[in-house]
This record gives structure tokens, C-alpha cells and sequence, in this order.
């Protein structure tokens, strides 16, 4: 078994106070953790910069897990820091996933799927029935990061394609619309799909 380290032991004999209601052992922890917060948040930024969330907002999310954490911790499982930052950072980018795209989330009446079983439907996303909404927004964020950072690999057709799929029309509608002859729209959904495919396991 690993000797425990100095910070470990610690944040340990911290996270006992707390449990027997020492106000002040809270906030010794809390301030130790501030700067675990920054450096989450900045990691968080780093990857998640082009989604309108600020990094002091991050940063302000970030502690704001803290007292959960705090509540939620089993000692013995696992060190209170890998803990602390696995829910924070969970917890973190189901606020971005809720905060970001907001408009063009709501719209969408389904969860994106990348399942071609069905060829008669020939669309990114399908309904599905009633689903979790936060579940939606998630998949939707996540789809969309992965266009962005891999966007030089995506034409610029297909970023449009996709950006139209997102907003919840579905390529029917698109036909209609006569913006791609319907060979040149299935083509280019073809491949679209097989490049977000293939990012999205590359991105895993």
C-alpha cells in the first residue's frame, strides 16, 4: 500500500474536523482548495475556451463544488483530492454542457445519434421519445467541441451540414431548402458523420 503523503494526511485530518463540526478546519480546507480550484479551472478553460463561459466563471464553479464535496467524501476510498477534483471537474462541464449553446440546445427535440441503421431516415439525429434534457445538452456540447477542435479537418459544407443537423432540422428539410443538390447533401452528411465518428473516439 502507498504511504500516504503530507497533503493526503492532511486534507484526512481536515475533512475529521469538519465531520465533527469544526467551522474553521472548513475554512482551512477550503483555502487549501482554492488553488486546486484555479487549476482546475484554467485546465477547463484551456479545452473549453471557444464556449462563452469565462474563466472567473470557472473558477466561481469550481469552489462552488467544494462544501458538496466536503459532504459527499468517503474516507478510505480514495484521497479527498482525487475525489474533490473528479466530481468538481464532472460538475463543471455539466455547467458548461448547460450554459453554452443555450438557444440552439433547447431547440433540439432529440438526442444526437450517430447510428446509420436505419436508411430511410438518413439524419444525424433522431427522436427518440421523451429524453433527459441535460442529457441532450451534454451530447449536443459534446459534438460540437469536437467539430471545433478538429475543424480544419471538416469542410466547410460540412461544418454548415452539421451546424444546420444541431439546430434540429433534419436533412429533408435541408433538401427543401435547395442549399445541396440531394446527392451532393448525402455525400456530404456521409462523410461529416464519419469524421465526427471518428474524432469523437479519437477525443475519448
Amino acid at each position: 500500500m502507498p504511504k500516504k503523503s503530507y497533503n493526503q494526511i492532511l486534507d484526512e485530518h481536515l475533512h475529521i474536523l469538519i465531520a465533527q463540526g469544526s467551522y474553521d478546519a472548513f475554512i482551512r480546507l477550503r483555502k487549501r482548495y482554492q488553488k486546486h480550484a484555479v487549476s482546475l479551472a484554467t485546465e477547463l478553460f484551456q479545452k473549453y475556451r471557444y464556449t462563452g463561459i469565462s474563466f472567473k466563471e470557472l473558477v466561481f464553479v469550481c469552489e462552488d463544488y467544494f462544501p458538496f464535496a466536503i459532504s459527499k467524501y468517503i474516507p478510505g476510498l480514495s484521497s479527498f483530492y482525487s475525489f474533490w477534483k473528479s466530481h468538481t471537474k464532472l460538475y463543471a462541464v455539466n455547467y458548461i454542457s448547460d450554459y453554452c449553446f443555450d438557444e440552439d440546445v433547447m431547440s433540439i427535440k432529440g438526442i444526437i445519434s450517430f447510428d446509420q441503421k436505419n436508411e430511410g431516415a438518413h439524419s444525424l439525429s433522431e427522436l427518440i421519445g421523451e429524453v433527459d434534457e441535460r442529457t441532450i445538452k451534454r451530447k449536443v456540447f459534446e459534438i460540437r467541441y469536437v467539430i471545433h477542435k478538429y475543424s480544419v479537418f471538416f469542410t466547410q459544407q460540412e461544418k454548415a451540414l452539421l451546424n444546420f443537423i444541431l439546430q434540429g432540422y433534419s436533412l429533408v428539410d435541408i433538401i427543401n431548402s435547395k442549399v445541396l443538390s440531394r446527392s451532393q447533401l448525402y455525400l456530404t452528411y456521409k462523410t461529416a458523420v464519419e469524421k465526427v465518428q471518428k474524432y469523437i473516439g479519437l477525443d475519448k
